[in-house]
């Protein structure tokens, strides 16, 4: 399903183990359960309990450190991109996890 390495998963879910989030059993009838109130838990807390992972996959390179135009794009996007996180992250702050679960 989530077509990625299953070490890569169980690393992130150890991080979600180690913040207390969630438990594991194991064996062939263990998995994961969420042991924390979703309701307390917010996207930023698990961001972070996934040590805070790398938010954009684009960024600025120096290829010619001389250039005073490369430089000054350079430093624009670099500003932009921080702001973006910033924007970004508060908004994962207000974003609890709850809201992900279908109520019956």
């Amino acid at each position: 399903m989530l077509d990625t390495n299953p070490v890569l998963v169980r690393r992130m879910m150890g991080g979600l183990r180690t913040a207390g989030y969630v438990t594991s059993t194991a064996g062939r009838t263990g998995g994961w359960k969420l042991v924390a109130d979703p309701e307390q838990i917010t996207v930023l807390d698990v961001y972070q309990a996934l040590e805070e992972p790398v938010i954009f996959a684009i960024g600025t390179g120096v290829d010619h450190p001389g250039c005073a135009a490369e430089q000054a794009i350079t430093g624009a996007i670099d500003v932009a991109l921080a702001q973006a996180a910033g924007t970004l992250l508060r908004e994962f702050g207000a974003l609890r996890i709850s809201s992900f679960i279908k109520r019956a």
